[in-house]
């Protein structure tokens, strides 16, 4: 059933340590609209739910669908990578590198821990509740009953 689902996928958003959650939030509000800029991002968490204002089956079905594919690719990115940690920092001695990868390590670490974390948790979902495969079967009530209207008609 949709409204499971997206029941679940809410409460794992509901669920994400904040840093996570307002990354997340802020990416699919602004892959969702692309004429929004920065300096209105005063209200993301509303931006963010009234993504999921569709009014019919298909609608709220498809608005999962796009969640989670921005997810999907949200948890792809590396953190170690995407806050410094994980490669050359350019020039300089070794020594240096070290030490400056060390404090930005230190900086970012429990950032990055819990995304980490929420990565794994989401991992879970998208291999069960929230797979591919249980998001089709959503569909096929729907799926069916149109195909059986059609051929009734022909």
């Amino acid at each position: 059933m949709p409204e499971t689902l997206l029941n679940v996928f809410e409460r794992f958003c509901d669920d994400l340590p904040e840093t996570v959650r307002e990354d997340l939030l802020f990416m699919m509000v602004m892959l969702s609209d692309e004429d929004l800029v920065v300096g209105e991002m005063d209200e993301i968490d509303e931006r963010a739910r009234a993504l999921f204002g569709a009014r019919t089956f298909i609608g709220r079905i498809s608005d999962l669908i796009s969640a989670a594919s921005i997810f999907d690719v949200y948890f792809a990115l590396d953190p170690s990578e995407r806050f410094g940690t994980g490669g050359p920092l350019g020039e300089g001695g070794e020594r240096q590198n070290d030490v400056i990868r060390s404090r930005i390590h230190r900086g970012y670490a429990d950032r990055r821990h819990a995304i980490l974390a929420a990565k794994l948790a989401w991992a879970e979902l998208r291999r069960t509740t929230l797979s591919p495969q249980a998001i089709a079967t959503a569909l096929v009530p729907i799926n069916a009953t149109v195909h059986e209207q059609h051929s009734a008609v022909g």
